[in-house]
Order: C-alpha cells, then structure tokens, then sequence
C-alpha cells in the first residue's frame, strides 16, 4: 500500500552564463562614492557568491548557497540600482520549457532574483522526489516540507514577478507548478500514514479526503497548464492528467474501506468498483507517458504501471469480491451505482508555505539569516531609508521632550503644592506653646547664613592685609632709594667715565605704580574702618543670631506670658488630649507622604534619562528595509512609526504612573492638611503662635535686619580681601622684576668699572670703588 505514491515531478534548473559583478560594480562605487570607499572585498565574495550559486548540487548545502545569494541580492535590491544609470550589469538565463532557444539577457536585478528562486523551487522538487522514492516515514515527511517551500515560493514567483521574461516564468505555468507540488506534498502524507497505521487502524475516511484534496490540486493544475499559450510541455499536462486519475481512484478506494468499516457494503462496492475503473484509466495514462521524459522520477515511472495493474488485480478485486459475496449472503445491501455515489470532500492536509520558513517555524528566522550571513553592503545606506530614519529621530525627539516637559511640570507642582501647605510652618504651630522655645524659620536661615562667615575675624583679616601691602610697598621703594644713591655716589667719583643710566629714568615707572597702590591702599583702608564701624552697630545682633541661647532668652519672656504648659497633664481635658493625639497623627502622615512623594523625583529621573538613552540609540534603518520587501503589505511611513514607537511604552508608562502616584499623594496631604487645620487644638496653638509672633514682631524685624547689614558686610569684605590678594599679587611680580632688573644693572656697573681698569694706572683707586658696588 505505501508504494502506491505517484511518479513525482520535478523541475530541471535553469541554467545560466557568466556574470562578473566586479567590473561594473567597482565602476558604480567609484562613480558615486569616490575612491575613498573600499568594498574590493565584498564585492568579491559577493561575485563568488553567485558563481557558486550557478552550479549546486541537489543537496541541502546547495539550497542553502541559493538561499544565501537570494538573500544578498535582496539586500542590494535596497541599496544599489542595476541598469543604465546603476551598475551595468546584465544576466543571462535559460528557459527550461524552451531549451534550444537562445538565454534571456535582461539587465534587471529582478530577474535575476526571480530566476535564483525558480532555481531554488526546482532544487527543492528534486529533492522531494529523491526522498519520496525511499519510502520511508522520514522521508516522506522531508518530501512533503520540500513540497510545502516550493510550492509556496512557487507562489511568491506569480505573485512577485509579473512581468518576469521566458515561459517557464510564465504565471499559468508558475500557478501549475504550485498545484502540482502543493498535490505531491498531500501525497507524502498519504505514504507517511500508509506506514504509521496497519490496516485495521488507519483512518481511510481522512486518507479519502486527503487524496481527494490531492486529485483536485492536480486537476487545477491540468487547466492551468492547458491555458499556457503557447501551449505547455505536453507531457507535464500528461503526467498531471494521470496523477489526477490515480489519487481521484486512491480516494475511492479509501472511502470504500471506510464504508465497509461501518459495515455500509452497498456504498462500499460502489466505491471500489469507480476505483478500479478509474485507476484502470490513470494506468493506460501511466503507460503513455514516455519513460524519456526528463522531469519525473524515472525509477518510479517505469515501475509504475506495474504497480497500478498489480494492485487493481490482486487487492482491490480481491477486496471487492470479498464484499460482493458478504453482502450477497450477509448484508443484502443495495449497491449504490457509481453516478449516484457521494462526492468524497477534499481536505487540504499541509499548507504551501512561505520563503520565510524554508528553515523552520521555530527559529527559522534565525536560522535564515546565518544562512545569508551579514549584508555585505551594510555600509551604503540607500537615501531614503536615511531621510526615513531623519524623520523618525524627530519623532522620537518628540516623545523625548514631551515626556521632558511633563516631568518638569509635575516637579514644579509638586514644590508648588509643598510651598503652599508649607510642612515647617505647620510645625512650628503644633510647637508654640511648648516649654522649648522655638526661633521663627527666617531666623533660622539667617543664622544658617551667618555661622559660616565669621564676621570679626574677617574685618581684622582686612586691616592686617592693608597693613602688610603698604609694608611692601615701603620695601620696595627703600630697594629703588638705595640704588639710586650707589648709581650717584659712582657718578660724582667717575664723572663721564661712568656710563650707567640714570637712577630717577630707571625707577620711574615702579614709583609711578606703587604710588597709585598707594592711593588705593589708603582708600581702601577708609572704606575698612566704615565697614569695622558699620560692623561695630550691629555686632550684638550678630552674636545674638549665632547663639541660639540668646536669642531663646529673648523670646523667653514672651513666651511665658502665652504658655499653658504650665498646667499639669491631669488638668488637661481628654478631648483636648484626644485632640493632641489626632493633631500628632496627621502632621507624622504628612511628613510620610512627603517623603514619598519626594522619593518619585529621583525614580521619574533615572526612567527619563533611559528613554534619552533609548531614543539616542533607536535605529530602525533595518526596520525600514524590510517593510520596503513586503511590498503590498508595506506599512506606510506613520504606521510604520506608530508602530517603533511603542517600544517606549514601557518606560513612559512607567512615567505617566509616576504623575498619577505623585496627584493621588499631594491630593491625600490636601485633605489630611485641610482636617489638621479643623482641629480644634490645632487652632487654639495657631493662636498662640500668632501672639507669639506678633510679640516678637519688633525683635525679629530687628534681627533679621541687623543679619542682611551683615550679609552686606560680609560681601563687602570678600570683595575687599578679594581685592587686596590681587594687589599682593602684583606687588610681588613688581618686586621680582625689579630685583633682576638692579641686579642687572650692577653687572652693568661692575662691567663699566672693569673697562677703566685695564685704561687707568690707578689700580688701587678702582679697586676701592667696585667695593662699594656691593655685587
């Protein structure tokens, strides 16, 4: 029973003449880009790729070469055009429906795409009848993918490559085609089940179906082969017409055994005898197919006829005779005449599939693209999916700075919101009336302010500054004093002969400086002592703001005259206490909530700076590529967008949950901040607090105004010691210069000196006076 497999079909491949890529593709690349861009090496390989691709074996490394060449002329379908003003560059393949005909020269790159995947639908063919001639269960099962791929990319053919030249392109052939291997691959499962069950097992209602499905693929496939014009091979039409027949009687005869299962002996007989005489017809159809024939399995073939006739005579004749005679002794049943019999419904058990799943559904993808391996022209970015990808980083800008803005926004906010109910102040209040005093928070801050400038020890720092510049200063001048009386004293002695020039020129510009620091030293000095005495008025109030003591004794005695703490915790009323309690609970609430809403600050940040990251480091040039490849299916460009885009989702959800987290939080301290403000305890401190800081008013006012003198103070002195460090700098580049400047001019002395010596006879006289040069 398993052998009963039709002779397979297969395609023969097309052939193909020589096609150097190198040439004219290192032409194009020198055109365009300049010869600056290296891709001799790609273009190489790519070269070989297709040489090797011309000629392979029907092995699973053959289909693999093929698949990888496909795979790269896809990806330069996107980058380079071919043709004229692309790479010239023309391929040439033969028609397997017209032999003896000269090749097909087209300089399409589309040709030669369609022509590798005719090649690659031929090759698989092959090997599906290689397998199915084992007859074995794994075999039929890898016959039946090889199907299921060829005729599915039998159908991208038709559908992809219209206007492809030669008949065997033609889309009535390529529609043959795909039925009739789609047919094949129903067949294989017939085998695989053949094999799988025993015949008191085997589910002959589906194998009925299924050879049914089988009989009507085929039968599509008769017609379109006869719509060829010119006419097809006549022999394809043929064998199709055969295994028609054959599968049409297959399915007959398993329905047959199906109604003789349910003990249905009239239909049963009435099935089996359509089935032989409907196999009797695919035999003689068999038996005029010529066993020259270069497209179908000729082991198969010669042995088929044979196989028909020998199961016709010997299991089905025997089988319907066996059911005649039970069902004249047993059954009674009335035969169903064949014209009357129910047509068997066909069902299609595997699907073509797609060029995507050559390798597998499970990672199949993955598989594939290590097949093709990485696109050997990555580096060219064809111009539109550049402008595409331009346009898409601005969309994403876009997310980016929405979700910026929205966070600043909710930052802002929420200090809004805190500034308004203002957690210090409230806590203030809670405390007037306790025994520890408290200092109003501008007191604080401006003490805060204070303690980190020490105001007297910066003013003495002032005036020791100004004291030591002028003593500099003095320093120098005295230097100059010296110099000039040497210079004259030599002068008087040597008259013309001492040639040194004069002291007052030399010392000029260093008096005319100095002096000026002079004049500033002294104003500066002036506007010291205001400081020191401005200082000296608010002095007290500055040590009083930096010794928290102080200022609690100054409060003291307004506090004393408002305080209730004096009461005894039994005098306090239980409401009251309940009151305290309550009061306690909310203020320890709101600090909670404060803190929690504070912590989203930090966590809105971190998840911001990844969606900057994500968005700066989002390509979708791949993307874009291979919506280009689907053609009709294409998303448009926004869709396209739309669709990236959600990748941030994630992490703007993640935003988005933070704004809700952060209105439900200060809403919750509204509320618990609007009940705390309703307490009656609440509002008897608030009074207190409102005496207390009417009372201090005067005291405060006084203070804090005595702290911004200071602070004006302070600044000033910065500026002053600020000013004097720039001055000490310079004196000390003054003083520097100057020392090698009268050192120079003593060498200059004791040069002129030593000239007058070797001319003079007054050795000793001289000598005397170098001794005074002091060098």
């Amino acid at each position: 029973m398993e052998k009963l497999a039709t002779p397979f079909f297969y395609l023969n491949k097309k052939e193909t003449k020589h096609s150097d890529w190198v040439e004219p593709f290192t032409t194009f690349v020198s055109r365009i880009y300049g010869n600056s861009v290296d891709v001799e090496d790609q273009i190489k390989a790519f070269n070989t790729l297709r040489e090797n691709a011309a000629d392979v074996d029907d092995t699973v490394a053959g289909k693999d070469i093929l698949y990888s060449y496909y795979g790269q002329l896809d990806y330069l379908s996107f980058r380079f055009p071919t043709g004229g003003n692309g790479i010239n560059i023309s391929f040439e393949w033969s028609d397997i429906l017209d032999p003896d005909a000269d090749f097909v020269k087209q300089s399409s790159l589309a040709f030669e795409k369609a022509s590798v995947l005719f090649n690659l639908v031929s090759l698989l063919s092959r090997m599906a009848a290689n397998h199915a001639s084992a007859y074995t269960v794994d075999d039929y099962k890898a016959a039946a993918n090889c199907l299921q791929c060829a005729s599915g990319i039998a159908k991208l053919l038709r559908e992809s490559f219209i206007h492809a030249p030669g008949r065997d392109l033609d889309s009535n052939f390529l529609l043959g085609i795909y039925n009739l291997f789609l047919g094949q691959a129903q067949e294989c499962v017939l085998g695989h089940m053949s094999f799988s069950a025993s015949d008191s097992n085997m589910n002959y209602s589906l194998a009925a179906k299924i050879a049914s499905s089988a009989a009507t693929l085929y039968d599509s496939c008769v017609h379109a082969f006869e719509s060829m014009e010119p006419a097809c091979n006549p022999n394809f039409i043929r064998l199709a017409s055969a295994k028609k027949a054959a599968l049409e009687g297959f399915s007959s005869y398993f329905m047959a055994r199906a109604q003789l299962e349910k003990s249905k002996q009239g239909l049963a007989i009435g099935y089996l005898q359509q089935a032989k005489s409907i196999l009797s017809s695919a035999q003689k159809l068999f038996n005029g197919i010529k066993l020259s024939t270069d497209f179908i399995h000729k082991p198969s073939l010669s042995d088929y006829p044979q196989t028909i006739s020998t199961f016709i005579k010997s299991s089905l004749s025997h089988l319907l005779k066996t059911a005649e005679k039970d069902n004249d002794f047993v059954f009674h049943d009335l035969v169903v005449k064949e014209v009357e019999l129910p047509k068997i419904s066909p069902l299609q058990a595997l699907p073509p599939l797609p060029l995507e799943k050559l390798y597998g559904s499970q990672d199949g993808f993955e598989t594939a693209k290590k097949i093709v391996g990485d696109d050997l022209f990555k580096a060219f970015v064809p111009s539109a999916v550049t402008t595409a990808s331009s346009l898409y980083s601005e969309e994403t800008a876009k997310v980016f700075r929405a979700e910026q803005a929205e966070v600043e926004r909710q930052n802002t906010q929420m200090a809004t919101v805190f500034a308004s109910l203002d957690l210090s102040r409230l806590q203030e209040i809670t405390h007037s009336d306790s025994k520890t005093n408290f200092i109003p928070k501008e007191l604080i801050e401006a003490r805060s302010q204070l303690i980190s400038f020490n105001p007297t020890f910066k003013i003495h720092e002032l005036f020791a500054k100004s004291t030591k510049l002028k003593q500099i200063i003095a320093k120098i001048k005295s230097d100059l004093e010296v110099e000039a009386n040497e210079n004259a004293k030599m002068k008087a002695k040597l008259g013309p002969s001492w040639t040194l020039s004069d002291s007052l020129e030399f010392a000029a510009p260093y008096q005319s400086e100095l002096n000026n620091y002079l004049k500033t030293l002294a104003e500066a000095s002036a506007t010291d002592s205001a400081i020191s005495q401005q200082y000296a008025l608010v002095k007290d109030d500055v040590e009083t703001l930096c010794n928290s003591s102080k200022i609690s004794a100054l409060l003291e005695s307004s506090i004393s005259s408002t305080d209730n703490s004096g009461q005894s915790l039994l005098d306090i009323p239980i409401e009251q206490e309940e009151q305290e309690r309550d009061m306690k609970i909310q203020l320890d609430l709101l600090e909670e909530l404060q803190s929690r809403v504070q912590k989203l600050v930090p966590e809105r940040q971190t998840t911001l700076q990844a969606l900057q990251q994500k968005c700066l480091q989002d390509d979708i040039s791949e993307s874009l590529m291979q919506n280009s490849k689907r053609k009709d299916s294409a998303l448009d460009t926004n869709q396209l967008f739309e669709l990236e885009l959600k990748k941030f989702d994630p992490l703007r959800n993640r935003l988005h949950a933070s704004y809700r987290q952060q209105q439900l939080l200060l809403n919750e301290m509204r509320n618990v901040t609007q009940k705390l403000k309703q307490n009656p305890e609440f509002l008897r401190k608030m009074e207190v607090y409102n005496n207390q800081f009417s009372k201090n008013k005067e005291l405060c006012s006084n203070l804090l105004s005595s702290s911004l003198t200071a602070k004006a103070i302070s600044e000033g002195v910065s500026k002053g010691l600020e000013y004097y460090k720039t001055v000490e700098q310079r004196l000390a580049e003054i003083n520097k210069t100057l020392g090698e400047q009268l050192l120079l001019r003593r060498k200059q002395g004791a040069t002129c000196l030593s000239k007058l010596s070797s001319s003079s006879s007054s050795h000793t006289s001289i000598s005397s006076n170098m001794r005074n040069l002091h060098i």
